[in-house]
């Protein structure tokens, strides 16, 4: 609480500008805005010293990062549906003993979800505007970038269907087609489906500074080319190799390059 505005730093060493309130429960609030739009407004201003004509790009990108967070945050009415559904399968009983209960109750769980769905504030506010609902997002697809295959029973190595698989099999007009590219030719959408993006898992994608093996290791089986999946080297040589080559796509450079500038 604090009786004049003033600038302070926060628990994460941010400068900000805290408003006069005299209460914990009270929002950062401007007068002028409170009287401007009639409500309750929850103001914050992020504050840098940089020159606007030679912006620094490390305070620049304190404010696309609450931007881009506060834009994507998740709804916490999932957390109710959730419950909702848990609910429902502690309250089911056992009459039959088999799996005509388990259909029983995945079918109460699907009849509630579907009588109460719970859309965003962006949806209802569309619907109640009688505006027409279009796809504008992308979709995501796990892609693992292990190398394991499943054996049967019989000692029998199982078909893989791994994506990694149809790469390293893929046509020979295509050799110099690194996974990502390859990924985004494969899953190439038609005009009117919703564009597909890969999420890579299975070892850890984030840029980091100074490279880490798994970092390292993550960019040269993503974006490097290859034929038989990559293993056994020397992953930070070959990624200080790579990244620093005319081969090496924006898309691998731009988020070491930004992490390193950090």
């Amino acid at each position: 609480m604090t009786e004049h505005a003033e600038i302070k730093e926060d628990r994460k060493r941010s400068r900000k500008l805290h408003m006069p309130r005299n209460d914990n429960r009270l929002n950062q609030t401007s007068k002028h805005l409170l009287v401007s739009w009639r409500a309750n407004c929850d103001v914050q201003i992020l504050v840098h010293n940089c020159d606007p004509k030679n912006p620094d790009s490390s305070e620049i990108s304190r404010v696309t990062d609450y931007v881009a967070s506060y834009s994507c945050k998740g709804n916490c009415s999932l957390m109710e549906e959730r419950q909702h559904n848990k609910e429902l399968t502690m309250a089911a009983e056992d009459f039959t003993g088999n799996k005509a209960d388990v259909v029983r109750a995945c079918k109460q769980i699907m009849n509630k979800c579907a009588s109460k769905r719970l859309i965003s504030k962006q949806e209802a506010m569309v619907l109640l505007a009688d505006l027409p609902l279009t796809i504008c997002t992308e979709g995501f697809e796990a892609v693992s970038l292990t190398h394991s295959q499943q054996v049967a029973l019989e000692g029998k190595l199982r078909d893989d269907k791994k994506f990694t698989m149809q790469h390293a099999t893929r046509d020979r007009s295509f050799e110099n087609m690194s996974l990502h590219e390859c990924f985004h030719h494969v899953k190439n959408p038609t005009k009117n489906e919703r564009h597909t993006m890969p999420n890579f898992v299975g070892t850890s994608g984030t840029p980091q500074f100074p490279v880490t093996t798994d970092y390292a290791r993550h960019t040269i089986i993503v974006y490097r080319p290859w034929r038989q999946h990559p293993k056994d080297l020397e992953w930070i040589k070959e990624f200080n190799q790579f990244i620093n080559s005319e081969e090496c796509p924006v898309s691998a450079k731009m988020g070491y390059e930004r992490k390193m500038h950090r």
